[in-house]
């Protein structure tokens, strides 16, 4: 079972989202960076509406809920985010932002969490994260940011919030229940657009915010340092943004969230972050290569979508070459198809060779790729297609696949993401993208084992046999399914293995309380080694193996 923790903090829109309200958008190329904005904005009203209904955020607020509880509580709360605000989903921005998200996961120990970034159209400083994992940037500050070291700082502050669970110990600690009745109310009246209602919110967001402690500000940022030093950032960039909040509250205060004016002892803080990357090590900017080009590109990118008031980047119609391309991508099939993989390899890479700019020849490049079960090439070649052409699920939909062979989760769901997005509402390209996000977000399994499938009731489903005596005549899986799961026992199978290698496969039946289970009658005694392997939609959850033998026959 999931221990119980106290909370932290896909898209199919019943309405067209709205956009943020927004201050006058300073044009700064690498000006004043992003304030890494603390912000409770699960609670606090962070990004509010003049033109349509707000999202409560009193909906999400639990004082103590399981891992599981607050992903379905970050799951939602995006959902509905993402209904009322326009959500930048470029994939060649929003792909930079899950990059430098995932290089900073990577330095920490087995993340609870598969980590969301999302970009929301809006020209203020500020970025938050709420239950689940979710973190939101706004527009303004990824365009602000002067390098890639100080949105890196924003970032691992929010991942440091998330991980050290702040939310959930001030919840533990009565420092917000007292203010909840006011964001209830509040939430109504700015969806309205009452006057007055937008100062009431940033008097409220003041007094959330000043609520995060010294102590877990001091926290995040010292978290936040080590975690970007960790992952090869310099650890003094947050020190940076920092400064660059002082800095734009004197020239553009309306920029700058209200909380900030009265964030206490931003100046000594700046003091403290020096002190925590002291001895850490530094890192040169390449603006020409590697995260650094990225992160040029992104923010070149991001300024042209916000100035034209989109939400991706529009190119022109993807340069195609039938003349060159069209024979060597027939030569490629004929030649897999004849059983000479690598032969259609080179073909295609003559293909790439010879018209770069056409997405096909890569995205067949990717398919192969995978057919051949090498899926960090099929990523690389992948990716490159939907940067040249980022309009087709099914592209995103194999990159998705790819990621997941790598084992690479939060990278898996951008991908299935963006292919749902594309997919449109309804149809089995849809059906099969949500239910990929789905498995890789959520707990499948919470416990699981073997029993001796006795009729008589003797050893039930729940309870755990370790081996089993010759004389056995039936062998049963059985798991606790998460809550997510507990009523699809037709997307569910057992393949049992013997000890004469021959498999066996078991359908999965349901039962009351979330438990799932199979039973393999043996016919006749078998001893020996048996494995079994439980699939969701054909994906392995969950393996097991166990003995069957004389030895403990007597038992």
């Amino acid at each position: 079972m999931s221990r119980r923790i106290a909370s932290t903090s896909t898209n199919a829109p019943s309405n067209a989202p709205r956009r943020c309200s927004p201050g006058p958008r300073p044009r700064w190329r690498h000006g004043l960076a992003a304030s890494g904005a603390l912000a409770l904005a699960a609670l606090g009203l962070g990004c509010t509406l003049r033109d349509g209904p707000g999202f409560d955020p009193i909906d999400v607020v639990d004082p103590t809920v399981t891992e599981e509880e607050a992903r379905e509580i970050g799951f939602e709360f995006d959902r509905s985010l993402q209904e009322s605000v326009r959500v930048v989903d470029d994939p060649v921005v929003s792909g930079f932002l899950n990059d430098l998200g995932r290089s900073i996961l990577a330095a920490t120990p087995d993340p609870v969490f598969v980590y969301r970034f999302r970009l929301i159209d809006d020209s203020t400083l500020n970025a938050f994260a709420v239950f689940g994992g979710f973190i939101y940037f706004h527009t303004g500050t990824v365009l602000a940011a002067a390098s890639v070291d100080e949105l890196a700082g924003v970032m691992g502050h929010e991942i440091a919030h998330v991980r050290l669970n702040h939310h959930g110990r001030m919840q533990e600690q009565a420092q917000i229940p007292d203010l909840l009745a006011s964001i209830g109310g509040l939430a109504g009246a700015i969806g309205t657009g009452e006057p007055g209602a937008l100062l009431a919110a940033q008097g409220i967001n003041v007094a959330l915010k000043l609520r995060f402690s010294r102590e877990f500000e001091a926290e995040a940022d010292r978290e936040g340092t080590r975690l970007v030093a960790a992952a090869g950032y310099d650890p003094i960039g947050i020190s940076h943004f920092f400064e660059r909040i002082m800095e734009l509250k004197r020239g553009y205060p309306d920029q700058v969230p209200p909380y900030l004016f009265s964030h206490p002892d931003v100046e000594r803080r700046i003091d403290a972050v020096a002190v925590y990357a002291d001895g850490l090590p530094s890192r040169e900017e390449d603006p020409l290569t590697g995260i650094d080009a990225e992160f040029r590109e992104a923010q070149a990118r991001l300024e042209a979508i916000v100035s034209g008031e989109r939400t991706r980047w529009i190119d022109a119609q993807p340069s195609r070459a039938p003349a060159r391309t069209d024979p060597l991508l027939a030569a490629a099939r004929d030649a897999e198809a004849r059983g000479e993989p690598a032969a259609a390899a080179a073909l295609l890479d003559r293909a790439i060779a010879g018209a770069p700019s056409d997405p096909r020849v890569r995205f067949e490049a990717g398919e192969l790729a995978l057919r051949r079960a090498e899926p960090a090439t099929a990523v690389g070649h992948l990716r490159e297609a939907i940067r040249l052409d980022p309009t087709h699920s099914l592209v995103f939909l194999r990159l998705g696949d790819a990621y997941k062979k790598l084992g690479e989760a939060q990278l898996a769901v951008f991908a299935y993401e963006h292919a749902a997005r594309r997919a449109g509402p309804t149809g089995t390209m849809r059906l099969r993208a949500d239910r990929e996000i789905e498995k890789l977000s959520f707990t499948v399994i919470e416990e699981s084992g073997l029993a001796d499938g006795a009729r008589d009731g003797s050893t039930p489903f729940g309870h755990v046999v370790e081996d089993f005596p010759a004389s056995a005549r039936s062998l049963a899986w059985w798991a606790r399914l998460g809550p997510r799961f507990a009523d699809q026992p037709d997307r569910y199978t057992t393949v049992w293995r013997g000890p004469d290698g021959r498999e066996r496969e078991v359908p999965v039946v349901s039962a009351r309380g979330g438990m799932a289970g199979a039973v393999l009658d043996l016919s006749e005694p078998l001893p020996g080694v048996w494995t079994v392997e439980a699939r969701l939609d054909g994906d392995p959850i969950d393996r097991r193996g166990t003995r069957v033998g004389p030895e403990i026959s007597g038992r």
